[in-house]
């Protein structure tokens, strides 16, 4: 506290003790001193803010103020890009309307290559498998002269197997013939001796007398 301030207060106990001034009304007067220095510092306050709020607003307009120079900026630019192209379509249609006939014989003569390449790797797929199908053709014909080979072989060979067959039987009859031959001859030339009992004679259809082979009695 600076001396003044101790000398103003000095005194007005003084006042207070001889003229009876009460210290509550130097009380009274210290609020209203802080009060006017509350507002003015409240009014400096005010001026601050209120100069950031133009500050602010001078920014924003400055924005606003670019922002609609790039939109007009970007129309000229749209409205240019659209008149170029506008004169780009009108070029295509002039060339077009005057090279129509140009454009046609183009046209055809592409249209005519492509006909000539398809028709000529048609053509060579085709003779190829023309050539493959021959050659199955000609596999199928000596399948088909090895099948007839075969098929006489199995008959000759059939017909081998019927004559042996033919054979075997025969010598199977003539075997029996023989041995119902030699076993005939066996009875003609039996023995008779005593003990055995003789058969009664048999005679065949020519007449001559057959023995039937002797059994031996005990």
């Amino acid at each position: 506290m600076s001396t003044k301030g101790k000398h103003d207060k000095k005194c007005k106990k003084e006042i207070n003790s001889k003229g009876s001034v009460s210290e509550l009304e130097t009380d009274s007067i210290e609020p209203e001193l802080s009060k006017k220095q509350s507002s003015s510092d409240r009014a400096a306050s005010i001026e601050i803010s209120s100069g950031e709020e133009n500050t602010r607003k001078s920014e924003i307009s400055d924005i606003k103020n670019q922002l609609k120079d790039i939109n007009s900026k970007l129309s000229n630019i749209v409205s240019n890009v659209d008149k170029s192209i506008n004169k780009m379509n009108d070029k295509v249609k002039d060339i077009i309307e005057r090279d129509d006939e140009r454009l046609k014989i183009l046209v055809n003569d592409l249209f005519d290559k492509l006909k000539e390449s398809l028709l000529t790797s048609c053509t060579k797929q085709i003779e190829i498998l023309e050539a493959r199908l021959f050659e199955k053709e000609i596999e199928n014909d000596t399948l088909k002269k090895d099948v007839k080979n075969l098929k006489s072989q199995v008959n000759i060979q059939s017909e081998e197997n019927a004559k042996l067959k033919a054979e075997l039987a025969n010598q199977e009859n003539n075997r029996k013939r023989s041995e119902n031959d030699s076993n005939q001859y066996s009875r003609s030339n039996n023995i008779i001796l005593s003990g055995i009992e003789h058969s009664t004679a048999e005679i065949d259809p020519n007449g001559t007398p057959l023995f039937e082979s002797a059994e031996e009695t005990i």
